[in-house]
């Protein structure tokens, strides 16, 4: 078979990429996530559940080690597995091992629960600490009935069947009520600090107010504007735009998509203000720097960059990737992570230095992302840069007709806004140069 001669596609025309038609993200002017309350709320949020899930894993890890403490929670458990081999014995008829069983129950029972050392186990000690615990007398009573009944019955002729029976059912009863008497105490101790962490998740969960929606009949405009443009109808189309934007209402992409609308109006400078606009919202709009630099390339003014340190560079190429609000997202997941390996380095079992080494890291990182997230909601709400709109604009040397004319702008040029004197603007173009120019020649990104 005979080669095909590969070519390079090459362009037949450039246009600018076409409009954004999918959910626009509009917001309230000058509303960010970055710095916001929200943003400290869920911060807060953070921190405070870090020491709620601290005090609760320290609480976890005292009860791990507590002995005293284990054997009193156990202690229901324990005695249903001797009253369970104690009805063993009596289905059995086995009146010694049945009362030497049912005793060990009863005073196991109250050893462990009322933390008494089986040596100082007395009538008197158990009936004492039973009613510093709010024990009634009369279920106190009932408790040495059975334990003087299984002394009796150890030491004395074999009982009845019926007698042994009622010791048994006498016996889960009280420890049955017992336990329900200690644990409610214990849980009406504790129930204030409970109800006090309930309420500081309250108070920081309500911190956590939602954003400002858009007002009603914003999504019918965006839709009639996306058909406008579509049918190239586009001052219609930047009509329904503009109404959108006198709402107060603002996004990436509606500055983008107006851009892209006052090209089509072949209003080149107005364009470029919009995609600008656009950028300073998101700097990481790709269709945004594609359409710019279409638009850049028709204007008629030429101006050199004064070069900057490198470093300084790179720093704002790394901010300009993602928008402050994307920022400010990253920064809130990375304190997540921190809290996360420092819980971890407190109460891990192994790995735990590595984990604080990447809770530093981690934390590092959380705090040039949060610098990025304010820098860059700084750079998207000052109003420091123009376009020149005027056709030709004259620049002075000095605010006011007396002032000397020192060069010419065109329609497009980007400038610095350094000062303001009446309807005079101090402006600075790339390469250093200074000048004075009437504020209607120029307008505000």
């Amino acid at each position: 078979m005979s080669g095909i001669n590969r070519q390079t596609v090459k362009n037949l025309a450039e246009d600018i990429r076409y409009i954004t038609t999918g959910d626009p993200g509009l917001k309230k002017k000058g509303l960010f996530f970055a710095g916001s309350l929200l943003f400290y709320g869920i911060i807060a949020l953070i921190v405070v559940l870090f020491f709620v899930f601290s005090a609760l894993l320290k609480a976890a890890a005292a009860r791990r080690h507590d002995i005293v403490g284990s054997k009193n929670r156990k202690a229901n458990k324990m005695a249903r597995t001797r009253l369970r081999l104690a009805g063993d014995y009596l289905k059995q008829n086995l009146d010694s091992a049945y009362y030497e069983e049912l005793h060990k129950a009863v005073l196991g029972y109250v050893s462990d629960k009322l933390t008494i050392p089986v040596a100082d186990l007395s009538k008197d000690k158990i009936s004492e600490v039973l009613v510093e615990r709010g024990v009634d007398q009369e279920l106190i009573d009932e408790l040495l009935s059975i334990v003087d009944a299984c002394e009796f019955a150890r030491y004395a002729p074999e009982s009845a069947h019926e007698a042994m029976e009622s010791h048994y059912n006498h016996a889960v009863k009280v420890i049955s009520e017992l336990e329900g008497k200690v644990k409610n105490n214990t849980k009406a101790k504790k129930g204030g600090k409970v109800a006090m962490v309930i309420l500081l998740a309250g108070l920081s969960i309500f911190t956590s107010s939602a954003q400002v929606s858009g007002q009603e009949g914003v999504a019918g405009l965006w839709s009639q504007a996306n058909s406008a443009y579509g049918e190239t109808q586009y001052q219609n189309a930047l009509n329904y735009y503009q109404m959108i934007e006198g709402e107060g209402l603002v996004s990436a992409d509606l500055y983008y998509n107006i851009g892209n609308t006052y090209f089509k109006l072949e209003d080149n400078p107005h364009a470029i203000l919009y995609y600008e606009k656009a950028l300073k919202i998101d700097p990481a709009h790709k269709d945004a720097l594609n359409n710019l630099s279409i638009c850049n390339s028709l204007i008629l003014d030429k101006i050199e960059v004064v070069p900057e340190f490198i470093i300084v560079t790179w720093i704002r190429q790394v901010k300009y990737l993602f928008s402050a609000n994307v920022w400010a997202w990253l920064t809130v997941a990375l304190v997540f992570v921190t809290a996360l390996l420092l819980l971890l380095f407190k109460f891990g079992r192994s790995g735990r230095k590595v984990s604080f080494v990447f809770a530093c890291i981690v934390f590092f990182f959380a705090i040039c992302t949060f610098a990025f997230s304010i820098s860059a909601k700084s750079d998207a709400v000052k109003v420091d840069e123009a376009i020149v709109i005027a056709p030709v604009a004259s620049i002075k040397s000095s605010p006011g007709d007396a002032g000397k004319s020192i060069f010419v702008l065109h329609e497009g040029t980007k400038v610095s806004i350094l000062d303001d004197l009446g309807e005079w603007r101090k402006i600075e173009l790339s390469d250093g140069r200074q000048g004075w120019v009437l504020d209607n020649s120029i307008e505000e990104i």
